[in-house]
């Protein structure tokens, strides 16, 4: 008897063990699965905050590419400046994040939120392609040791060094386009270029070629030099003035506008998303608990079956024949216990119908014991 009460305790404790176990792992299970999604919004935004970054460092290289351009030792006119080729690879980077984000299924299949993000690669790939003419202009112009700067003012050199001592009048011109040389190296100014130019041609139009010592070659390819720089500038353009600098400074702004467009969508959305996440995991786990506390109360739990069978009981010993409905669930010593008050009910109705009989004198009456150790019977 020992040993089956024993089994029977134990089996309780596993049995309790068990859905103690199970409801902590779903719960952890819950908040795992619920969470997943909230993790990845805050990566989502995360990688954001960096692509934010990039475009902060892909401006500041903007800038200082327009900064040095207006300079005539510029360093950014050789291909393999290190500044370009940061360009390029941030350029990279954030064409990379963007394949990231457009494979993100929770962010394209909101409309709203994939037309901002293909506005967004189309402003790029702008700024992208007049960033990559101005390198391309920026290396055909150069600086005083490269391009097309280097070859005019060394063939000014030239020309200057080539002049009769004699000739004050054309030495005299040529300083004159000396000056206007470096007047246009500070200033890009366009017109320095056509004053240029027209001097030249008053030059030409007066000089002896044979006698100054100036090779006519040399004067027509410095003239033509100074054609190339005058259509350079005009493609280049400055700031009010349409051309490459002006279409790259509006790809920029674009881009940065394209990029807080999207920035503060994608924010808007993951907050909604953490939100509705966060209500969703809470339902779930109160849902469990309340699904197991109910379970315990009417399915698997002890107080109330022993409640009833101690009313039971009671009712027996003041003499009753109770006849009460016992729920016991589904706990099976409990269920032993109801069948055994049942079984003594019965036993003790018979055994006074018994004794009724034998009152009345009926003496054909029959009792059933209950075993061989039914003391009362």
């Amino acid at each position: 008897m020992n040993k089956k009460a024993s089994k029977s305790a134990m089996s309780n404790k596993i049995f309790l063990g068990f859905w103690f176990v199970l409801f902590a792992t779903l719960i952890l299970v819950i908040n795992w699965l619920f969470r997943m999604p909230v993790h990845k919004a805050d990566e989502l935004v995360l990688r954001f905050s960096t692509t934010k970054s990039q475009l902060a460092d892909l401006k500041a290289i903007h800038a200082d590419f327009l900064l040095h351009y207006n300079q005539a030792d510029n360093l950014l006119s050789t291909a393999d400046s290190k500044a370009e080729s940061d360009a390029k690879s941030i350029i990279a980077d954030i064409r990379r994040d963007l394949t990231l984000y457009k494979a993100n299924y929770s962010l394209v299949r909101k409309k709203e939120v994939s037309a901002s993000l293909e506005r967004f690669s189309e402003s790029l790939s702008s700024f992208e392609s007049s960033l990559n003419d101005f390198f391309l202009i920026s290396h055909e112009r150069g600086n005083l040791k490269s391009g097309l700067i280097s070859q005019w003012l060394g063939l000014s050199r030239t020309l200057i060094n080539a002049i009769s001592q004699n000739n004050g009048v054309q030495a005299g011109s040529i300083f004159r386009i000396k000056d206007l040389e470096n007047q246009y190296l500070l200033t890009r100014d366009i017109r320095t270029l056509e004053n240029i130019s027209v001097l030249v041609e008053e030059i030409r139009n007066q000089i002896n070629f044979e006698e100054s010592g100036i090779r006519y070659e040399d004067f027509d390819r410095y003239t033509s030099l100074t054609g190339n720089l005058v259509l350079i500038e005009k493609r280049m353009g400055s700031d009010g003035v349409p051309g490459v600098i002006t279409s790259m400074q509006q790809s920029m702004q674009t881009l940065q506008d394209d990029f807080q467009e999207v920035s503060a969508l994608i924010a808007e959305k993951s907050e909604k998303g953490r939100t509705w996440w966060a209500l969703a995991r809470y339902f779930f786990i109160i849902l469990i608990v309340a699904l197991y506390i109910y379970l315990f109360i009417n399915v698997f739990s002890i107080v109330d079956p022993l409640q009833q069978l101690a009313g039971f009981a009671q009712k027996i010993a003041r003499g009753e024949f109770p006849e009460d409905h016992v729920s016991c669930g589904n706990l099976s010593d409990m269920k032993d216990v109801k069948n055994a008050l049942d079984k003594h009910v019965a036993s003790l109705r018979d055994k006074h119908a018994f004794t009724s009989s034998m009152n009345q004198d009926i003496l054909d009456a029959a009792l059933d014991l209950q075993g061989e150790n039914d003391e009362l019977g």
